[in-house]
């Protein structure tokens, strides 16, 4: 089915019950997905909710990476700590593996820069916010790449400090019994360290205490991080919308392997300069890519 057309059923499903009564109600048609290469698709599902919900019973969750923003290149991008993930997997000696690839993803953000997946997609963010609805990110990067990532988002004019749940500075760091790494809550940005989307969803709304959202709509690049907020908010009885986002698919299907090891192999020299000279306090690369049980 095409995207156009799931886009038509999943917006004739809800126009169908928010017609179906002339009162608000919270018997909405939720636990739906559908894919779409536009986050437009975002803000016409807003508006159907709120044919039946206050906007502020209303809570919108994008991811960033591949979702709101995309790394200028390949390097330190998803599609390259994937790949970096895979060869751990299937040849932990293979030369072009980089070793501790979260400090050296880590570093790469720092010298890197990201784009927006879109043109429009600030604008989308804003709408959205304008709307009155709770608007928050989400990201499986862990607190200690918030640097570069706030920066990104400020760059690319994107603020959820003011719409999103909780108080507006957020918590800082905290750790939940349920989560193995501490998490970041800062801005309206919530950090997660790669830990389940859907089970820190619920330790933070849990934190902030009230009353749970009655729809929420999630915005995302990854069909398991989807599949972590379904499982979560099926045990929670939340009603929740699921965006697959498909819009950078195309540049990820590109990501050219040989590049990005020639890449990485032009740019460590710098990147170990800079820590030299500057210290580890943004990044700490490994002192050497070489595996010492593959010599």
């Amino acid at each position: 089915m095409s995207v156009r057309l799931l886009t038509l059923v999943f917006t004739a499903a809800l126009l169908l019950s928010a017609c179906s009564s002339q009162t608000k109600t919270t018997n909405l048609p939720a636990n739906y997905r559908v894919s779409s290469s536009d986050l437009n698709l975002t803000l016409e599902i807003v508006r159907t909710l709120e044919q039946q919900l206050a906007s502020e019973d209303i809570l919108v969750i994008f991811d960033i990476d591949n979702t709101l923003l995309a790394m200028n290149t390949d390097l330190g991008s998803d599609q390259w700590y994937d790949w970096q993930s895979s060869m751990q997997k299937t040849n932990k000696c293979d030369p072009r593996l980089v070793r501790n690839r979260l400090a050296s993803q880590g570093a790469l953000f720092v010298a890197g820069s990201m784009r927006p997946t879109q043109k429009d997609a600030a604008e989308v963010v804003k709408k959205l916010q304008q709307q009155g609805v709770g608007v928050m990110a989400a990201t499986a990067r862990g607190w200690t790449f918030a640097l570069p990532t706030m920066r990104e988002l400020h760059r690319n004019k994107m603020n959820f400090r003011a719409t999103a749940p909780g108080p507006a500075a957020g918590y800082g760091e905290f750790q939940p019994a349920t989560a193995i790494r501490p998490l970041l809550y800062t801005d309206g940005v919530y950090m997660l360290a790669g830990q389940h989307k859907g089970d820190m969803l619920i330790e933070l709304l849990n934190k902030i205490g009230g009353d749970l959202p009655k729809a929420i709509v999630v915005i995302d690049d990854k069909d398991y991080n989807l599949a972590a907020y379904e499982e979560a908010a099926k045990r929670q009885q939340l009603n929740l919308y699921s965006i697959y986002y498909t819009g950078v698919s195309d540049w990820v299907a590109s990501f050219n392997p040989k590049k990005a090891a020639a890449d990485w192999q032009r740019v460590r020299p710098a990147l170990e300069q800079l820590q030299a000279v500057f210290g580890n306090d943004n990044f700490k690369l490994p002192t050497t890519d070489n595996n010492t049980e593959c010599e």
